[in-house]
């Protein structure tokens, strides 16, 4: 790979005139465009981004922070975010946090020594965001699935207690009264909310002992907390997970205890991952529409970066989606 300098002696032209012929400048005749560019690809010189950044104060680079790769959640928002990413010619840096405040920190110090144009933050704490507010960090910023209500940054989420409240209703509307609940320590709080609330609403009693909350997440923790329901002398009827990971690994808790889904006990989750609708039994469960949420917080961070910062914010509220499928019916012996 050779400098810009380099390439400009080989070419006979000075630098300005590689600069404007690899941009596509009409200052530049389409002949020596056609030379500089052949020369270029056989040359190997590849343009420095961030020089060019230094100097046109855009990198078109920006910066996603994300808790966790290996949810499917997380990769379908993925797939919203680079849609607009390439049509408008930004390139993505990503960093996993695993929802951890010191990780999201180190992750955005990164992020600003790489000049990045823009950050979208997957579900970041809010100790992170009281940094960032402390650090005065000028860079535009998009909240996704955010677990607070913050109205200073631009963000995009959806209805969560709506959203539950579609699942309390519809179990109670089939004749559900003993409707368990599993979550754990990150994604449970707004969601339990919504949950004790709407039972409130509809006259049916909140059973603690049908309450498992841990540490662990995805389907080891729903396995583990539906088996914590299992051995209980009197169980529920219906079981709501926080997450559709959970509740996946609910119903396999179920069926190793002998027992069938939704013949014995219902399962019903919140998301709508890719593979919901394709095991065994499929699940019953929340749609959030999660190519939508990335693709207007792309559209937001870029319309951001373009315009410049502002105090006006945009907070975007979708509405989730309840899918009946085959993991829920209505109980054996109505209470």
């Amino acid at each position: 790979m050779i400098s810009l300098k380099e390439l400009a002696k080989i070419a006979g032209v000075d630098v300005s005139t590689i600069s404007r012929a690899l941009n596509d400048s009409p200052r530049v005749k389409p002949g020596t465009k056609e030379k500089i560019r052949k020369l270029a690809y056989q040359y190997n010189y590849i343009p420095d981004e961030v020089a060019r950044g230094l100097v046109g104060k855009r990198t078109n680079t920006v910066g996603i922070i994300i808790p966790e790769f290996s949810n499917t959640f997380y990769s379908e928002i993925i797939e919203g975010l680079e849609g607009v990413f390439n049509q408008d010619g930004f390139s993505m840096l990503f960093g996993k946090s695993n929802y951890k405040t010191e990780n999201e920190n180190r992750i955005i110090d990164l992020f600003m020594r790489k000049r990045v144009d823009g950050i979208i933050a997957c579900s970041i704490s809010e100790n992170s965001l009281d940094d960032f507010r402390k650090n005065k960090i000028n860079i535009p910023l998009v909240l996704v699935d955010s677990f607070s209500n913050i109205s200073e940054f631009d963000s995009v989420s959806i209805d969560n207690a709506y959203g539950v409240e579609c699942v309390i209703n519809y179990l109670v509307g089939l004749g559900h009264r003993s409707i368990g609940f599993i979550g754990d320590n990150i994604v449970t709080k707004d969601r339990y909310k919504s949950y004790e609330s709407t039972l409130k609403k509809s006259s049916v009693n909140i059973q603690m002992e049908f309450i498992k909350i841990g540490d662990e997440r995805n389907e080891e923790g729903g396995y583990l907390r539906m088996m914590e329901l299992l051995g209980l002398a009197t169980k529920p009827t219906a079981v709501f997970a926080v997450t559709d990971n959970m509740a996946i690994g609910a119903i396999h808790a179920i069926k190793a205890s002998g027992l069938k889904v939704p013949e014995d006990i219902s399962v019903i989750g919140f998301d709508d991952i890719m593979v919901s609708s394709y095991i065994d039994a499929s699940l019953t469960t929340v749609l959030q529409p999660k190519y939508d949420i990335g693709k207007i917080s792309a559209e937001l961070l870029v319309k951001r970066i373009k315009s410049g910062m502002n105090k006006f914010n945009q907070n975007i509220i979708l509405k989730p989606e309840l899918i009946v499928r085959n993991t829920t019916k209505s109980p054996t012996c109505i209470e």
